[in-house]
């Protein structure tokens, strides 16, 4: 596959940085929003691998490990030659909705293992994990749709980090909650 084909050319770049971050900015609201005011606990939602990093520390893993090894390589890997095979067999519409869920696949283990180590409530698991995965599968289908309507992957690349860095530092720097104080 050429450059171009996985939406790597220079042509398009500064568009795709454009809708990445509109777009990745635009997700985090409601990502911030359901961190910030839980409905579906009583105190913040916290993820122990991520509370109490120092701020080196999680300046490291957004700007180095979450941007390369997840937004950059998941994004070449499911927008860029993913979905240009899947486009090719399926045809594009068919492709989106394939990749995201595979996409939504690729992250079962590892959204199973974040919600049994968080401090959400064990009786809503199953709720919340099939929540998580259909969340990761529209996630796959709009990453998707960025790709294609910007040419680019800077576009799915800058909104799945930024989405990935509003979870992250949420879960490490939990909103306290006000205590009642009558």
């Amino acid at each position: 596959m050429t450059r171009h084909q996985l939406g790597l050319g220079s042509g398009r770049m500064a568009r795709g940085v454009a809708w990445g971050l509109l777009a990745g900015a635009a997700v985090s609201i409601p990502v911030r929003l359901f961190f910030a005011f839980p409905l579906v606990s009583r105190e913040a939602i916290t993820q122990p691998e991520f509370t109490g990093l120092s701020l080196r520390r999680l300046f490291w893993l957004l700007c180095a490990q979450f941007l390369l090894s997840t937004a950059v390589f998941e994004e070449v890997a499911f927008r860029g030659a993913l979905n240009a095979q899947l486009a090719r067999l399926f045809g594009v519409k068919p492709a989106l909705v394939i990749g995201g869920a595979v996409f939504a696949a690729w992250h079962c283990v590892i959204t199973w293992y974040n919600l049994s180590r968080s401090n959400l409530p064990r009786q809503l698991f199953w709720p919340l994990y099939a929540g998580a995965m259909a969340v990761l599968c529209a996630a796959g289908v709009i990453f998707g749709m960025l790709r294609l309507k910007t040419g680019h992957l800077a576009a799915p690349i800058l909104a799945h980090w930024l989405i990935v860095v509003n979870i992250v530092v949420a879960v490490a720097r939990p909103r306290s909650r006000p205590t009642d104080g009558g």
